[in-house]
């Protein structure tokens, strides 16, 4: 691997966990406000106005930054039982079809998600006295993220940088060989130290 796909390997990486551990945190405040509601509402007989609408903001957001990571750890789902019988140059032809086809699907989602953002534009949010463009701007910003990953696959592929392992999902025999090896690498590390 060259020193600069090196260094955009890292940055990916350094930015998903970023995203990872935002979403984390929008998790923890969605449980605590939740929490904190059902306490006020069982125990001191007040519930909080504002808990619906900021639990129905908080979700969308969680959800859509989540699945920047999902997209960029290629953990989503894919049927893979013709892909997989392929040779690897096959493969290579089948990832490029399939991450433009998906390009273009995320581009005009995120097109979409930008005109919804703005017809909501002049409606408010409840008790939270904002607009409801911010339920869909999650939307915006993930499919943004998502059109940057998959422009770096595409470009990784031509390039024959990408693993494709990674880019066409493996078969459950393949994932379950790659988990005993990194057991067993785990494992010979664990001997080493002592």
């Amino acid at each position: 691997m060259k020193p600069k796909d090196s260094q955009k390997k890292n940055y990916l990486n350094s930015l998903s966990e970023r995203v990872d551990l935002l979403s984390s945190a929008l998790m923890v405040i969605l449980v605590s406000v939740v929490l904190i509601e059902v306490a006020a509402r069982y125990f001191f007989n007040s519930p909080f106005t504002f808990t619906y609408d900021l639990t129905s903001l908080l979700f969308p957001w969680i959800v859509f930054l989540s699945l920047i990571s999902v997209t960029y750890h290629k953990e989503h789902i894919g049927i893979v039982l013709f892909i997989s019988k392929l040779s690897l140059q096959n493969r290579r032809i089948v990832a490029i079809i399939n991450e433009i086809l998906t390009l273009f699907f995320i581009f005009f989602m995120f097109i979409g998600a930008i005109q919804l953002s703005i017809a909501v534009s002049n409606q408010m949010i409840g008790n939270l006295y904002m607009s409801k463009t911010f339920y869909y701007l999650s939307l915006v910003v993930s499919l943004a993220f998502i059109l940057f990953l998959k422009i770096n696959e595409i470009i990784a592929i031509l390039k024959g940088n990408a693993d494709l392992r990674r880019v066409v999902p493996a078969t459950e025999i393949e994932q379950v060989a790659e988990i005993q090896k990194k057991s067993w690498q785990n494992e010979e590390r664990g001997d080493e130290k002592q």
